[in-house]
């Protein structure tokens, strides 16, 4: 659809023009819509590859402040999961 019109008006007006003609449109919605997502999925790999992050942040990483002491209670093996959670937040 993106190739067939260059806006949403004039794209309405080419609908319109086809319906006056019984011409039927039905996929050409849904291929205009995929066309925009991969563009904008495009855009989005390319700020990746400038630099850019992938998804969104981490609520936490090797960095965060009480990973280490969350993987000594894991190691002793004495706590859940949960409660290592409450404890290090």
């Amino acid at each position: 659809m993106n190739r067939l019109a260059r806006s949403l008006k004039h794209m309405l007006e080419l609908v319109e023009n086809f319906e006056k003609r019984n011409v039927h449109i039905f996929s050409l919605d849904y291929e205009w819509e995929r066309e925009l997502l991969k563009e904008k999925q495009r855009v989005g790999l390319d700020i990746v590859k400038k630099g850019g992050q992938l998804g969104r942040p981490r609520k936490c990483g090797k960095k965060h402040e009480g990973m280490e002491h969350a993987i000594h209670l894991y190691k002793e093996g004495k706590r859940t999961i949960n409660q290592i959670c409450n404890i290090t937040k």
